[in-house]
């Protein structure tokens, strides 16, 4: 029962699932970039509209 924690071989890894975990990583990462350039795109349209509901 003495295991030792490794890198997984080349020979055993599943490369399509490699390419998957590649694209989602890329994805997130994409996100985040655009949500740091664009803290909240939609807030002066919402401001507007919660305005104009609470005055009337």
């Amino acid at each position: 029962m003495n295991r030792t924690i490794a890198p997984t071989s080349t020979m055993n890894r599943i490369s399509s699932l490699d390419f998957l975990w590649g694209i989602a990583i890329l994805d997130i990462l994409l996100i985040n970039i655009e949500s740091f350039a664009y803290p909240n795109p939609l807030e002066k349209l919402w401001r507007t509209l919660t305005y104009k509901a609470n005055k009337e």
